[in-house]
């Protein structure tokens, strides 16, 4: 009973996951996730749109949210957006990292995906989809 893997297997294991950045985009978090795996392994991610999205889904769709469900959801959009700054800020000095962790990673997830979007010449986000940081 229990796991066969050493310690040293697990780790190997480990550096195969991919992780996100989300409500952890701060200096000393992304310093240990780059001793840890290289930036291939790491993607974006934010527990956006939280407050936005749910006023929104009100507007949308009021039938479709409980109304004590939308006051649980996520973190601000101010939080989402202060680690998204972190994130930038911390990749400043090396562009095609963050490029990698902002867009490319993910994309390399999904082959499919990424051949529609790189046919369609461009980013494939409508201008009205897109989050601020990317505006």
């Amino acid at each position: 009973m229990g796991c066969q893997l050493t310690s040293e297997e697990m780790l190997c294991d480990f550096r195969t996951f991919y992780y996100d950045t989300a409500l952890s985009a701060w200096g000393p978090s992304l310093s240990a996730m780059n001793d840890f795996v290289p930036h291939t392994r790491i993607i974006f991610g934010t527990d956006f749109p939280g407050e936005w999205f749910c006023r929104c889904c009100l507007y949308w769709d009021p039938q479709m949210i409980v109304l004590s469900d939308v006051l649980s959801l996520a973190v601000s959009t101010q939080t989402s957006l202060w680690f998204t700054r972190q994130l930038i800020d911390h990749y400043s000095d090396d562009e095609t990292k963050l490029h990698d962790i902002m867009r490319n990673n993910a994309l390399g997830m999904f082959p499919a995906l990424c051949a529609r979007i790189l046919a369609k010449g461009g980013t494939g986000v409508a201008k009205t989809h897109k989050i601020p940081h990317m505006l």
